[in-house]
């Protein structure tokens, strides 16, 4: 778990200030406004490359990273009026190998793994600090593996994939 995950983790005395004493009825006939001022800035590298083991095996591998800052002025009438700013690494990566048995027929697999970077929750404003409001970030890693056939005078491809879930 990184730094931003963990400074995102549930808070029981951070949420009680935002949890109405009354419950739900105490929000009847209320009304506010909260101004906000986003600004992200956003910079990222990659670079992949493709290994041609033999004439028939190829293996790709590739990586991203991307970092990201994220700033928000929030303005609001009955809440201290806080500026918030955030920032994040994100690395994402692929490895993926395709082999060629015969003529017309690739039969291949792939592992990759996203990330998105955090964001900001400014909607519920109270007694928090600034780690608070921060929203963790979204990773995925896919699995896939498959094959294509494409078959001499055959217009379309036949194409079989699997993605475990």
């Amino acid at each position: 778990m990184n730094a931003l995950a963990a400074a995102c983790a549930y808070d029981p005395v951070a949420y009680a200030a935002y949890k109405p004493i009354v419950g739900v009825l105490a929000l009847n006939n209320t009304s506010g406004n909260t101004y906000a001022d986003p600004l992200t800035h956003s910079l990222a590298g990659f670079a992949q490359a493709s290994w041609h083991i033999t004439p028939q095996w190829n293996f790709t591998g590739g990586v991203r990273v991307t970092y990201e800052t994220k700033k928000e002025d929030v303005r609001t009438a009955t809440a201290a009026s806080p500026h918030i700013a955030i920032s994040d690494t994100a690395p994402s990566w692929l490895a993926s190998t395709d082999y060629h048995p015969i003529r017309g027929l690739m039969v291949y697999g792939t592992i990759s793994h996203g990330e998105k970077a955090g964001g900001l929750n400014t909607t519920l404003l109270g007694q928090g600090t600034a780690a608070s409001y921060a929203v963790p970030p979204e990773t995925a890693t896919n699995y896939e593996m498959g094959n294509v056939f494409k078959a001499a005078g055959v217009a379309p491809p036949i194409n079989t994939d699997e993605q475990p879930a």
